[in-house]
């Protein structure tokens, strides 16, 4: 019984590992049922808190960055406006998907920033550990 809740809490600690490489600030905590003579118990642990990870940019590709996301923000206002003022379903529907594309787009720039600078110097460093992270990123753009 003890060599299942081992493997269990094993289980539940490789499906969080990765959370744990993309998230901010987080804490794992693990419930382990333990049986006993009269009842079920619980141990709670935390497992443990990672440090907030920063990317440099220049002004530059900040305000790139920003000249982008505000255009997205101005198309988003405008789709909002034409359903306020009850335009036709299709010219929405036409701006919609103008904004996927920018999103897209902006996110596509951004993941090969990340590629020729974040990733690149962990993996120069030796930190080998950011092909999960970059593994994790590329299942979620692929949802």
């Amino acid at each position: 019984m003890l060599q299942n809740q081992i493997y269990h809490n094993m289980n539940i600690w490789n499906r969080y590992k990765s959370v744990a490489k993309t998230t901010d600030f987080y804490y794992i905590k693990i419930i382990t049922p333990i049986l006993t003579n009269t009842c079920i118990g619980y141990i709670i642990s935390v497992v443990m808190k990672m440090e907030k990870k920063m990317t440099k940019r220049d002004e530059n590709a900040k305000k790139m960055l920003t000249n982008r996301l505000n255009r997205i923000e101005g198309q988003i206002r405008g789709i909002k406006k034409m359903i306020e003022e009850d335009r036709y379903c299709n010219d929405i529907l036409i701006q919609l998907l103008a904004v996927e594309n920018s999103v897209k787009s902006l996110s596509n720039q951004l993941l090969e920033t990340h590629l020729y600078t974040c990733i690149s110097n962990d993996i120069e460093k030796g930190n080998i550990d950011v092909i999960d992270e970059l593994i994790s990123l590329f299942k979620r753009f692929n949802k």
